[in-house]
C-alpha cells in the first residue's frame, strides 16, 4: 500500500458579514467539505470494533466547528449547525475522502484549486455528466444484471432520481444566469448540494456493501464494470456539491 498522507482542512469562511443563517449553512458546508461518513471510505472491521479510523477520528461536529469558529462569538449558529449536520443520527465522522492522498500524489500537487469562475465553467460538462448518470441509473433498483441479493440493492428512491434531475435543472438554470458567479440564487444551489451529498453516500454504501466478502460470489455475475460506476457517480456528484458549496459560500459573503 502506497503512502498516504492527511491534508488539513480547508479555509475557513469568513463568516463575519453573514446573517445566523448564511453563517449556519457556511458551517455546514465547510464541515461537509472537510468530513464526511466513515462508511464511504474508512476501513471497517467487526472483529475490531467497528470503522477503524486510520486517517484519524472518529470526529464530532461541534468539537470541530468550535476550533474553526470563535465560539464565544457564534455559539448559538455553531450548535445550529450541529443539530443540522446530525439531523440524519451520525454523530461519529471521518476525515473526507478528498483529503488522503498518496505522498507521491502529495508531491506532485501542482498548482492549487482552480479559481471559482473556472470551477463554475467546468461544472456545466460535469452537470452532462450527473445527467448521463441519473439516466442510466434511474429504475435500476440494483447493483448489477444477474439479480444480486437484496443486500446489495440501492436504497435511492425514484424520488431521489427525480430530486437530482431537478436540482441538475435549476444549477444549470442559475450558471446560465448573467454573471452568474455572483448573481446566483443561494436556495436552490443549496439543495442541490443537499441532495448530491445525500445521493452520494447511498452509492458510497452500496459499494461498501458490493465490495462486501459475503456478496462477492454472487456480485461477480454482474461484472466489474458495475462496481466502478457507482463509485465514479458518487465521486462526480460530491466533487459537483464541492464546487456548488464554494459557490454557495461566496454569494453569502457578497451579502
Amino acid at each position: 500500500m502506497a503512502d498516504v498522507d492527511l491534508i488539513g482542512t480547508s479555509e475557513v469562511p469568513d463568516i463575519a458579514e453573514m446573517s445566523f443563517e448564511e453563517r449556519v449553512e457556511a458551517m455546514v458546508a465547510w464541515f461537509h467539505d472537510n468530513f464526511e461518513d466513515p462508511a464511504q471510505e474508512t476501513p471497517y472491521d467487526g472483529r475490531e470494533g467497528g470503522y477503524q479510523y486510520i486517517w484519524g477520528g472518529p470526529h464530532e461536529a461541534a468539537d470541530e466547528l468550535n476550533d474553526a469558529f470563535d465560539y464565544e462569538q457564534y455559539e448559538a449558529e455553531i450548535e445550529a449547525a450541529v443539530e443540522e449536520i446530525e439531523s440524519d443520527g451520525l454523530a461519529d465522522w471521518a476525515p473526507h475522502g478528498r483529503r488522503i492522498r498518496e505522498m507521491e500524489e502529495l508531491a506532485d500537487a501542482g498548482p492549487p484549486p482552480l479559481p471559482l469562475e473556472e470551477r463554475l465553467d467546468q461544472l456545466r460538462g460535469e452537470l452532462d455528466e450527473l445527467q448521463n448518470f441519473v439516466t442510466q441509473w434511474r429504475g435500476r433498483g440494483m447493483i448489477g444484471h444477474n439479480g444480486p441479493p437484496e443486500e446489495a440493492q440501492l436504497s435511492i428512491t425514484d424520488a431521489d432520481w427525480d430530486e437530482a434531475q431537478e436540482s441538475i435543472e435549476e444549477v444549470r438554470a442559475e450558471l446560465d444566469k448573467p454573471n452568474a458567479i455572483d448573481a446566483a440564487t443561494p436556495a436552490p444551489l443549496e439543495k442541490a448540494e443537499s441532495r448530491f451529498r445525500a445521493i452520494a453516500g447511498k452509492l458510497w454504501a452500496a459499494v461498501k456493501e458490493f465490495a462486501s466478502p459475503l456478496l462477492k460470489g454472487a456480485i461477480a455475475k454482474a461484472g466489474a464494470d458495475f462496481y466502478e460506476n457507482p463509485h465514479a457517480f458518487a465521486m462526480k456528484l460530491e466533487h459537483a456539491a464541492s464546487t456548488i458549496g464554494s459557490w454557495v459560500i461566496h454569494l453569502h459573503q457578497l451579502i
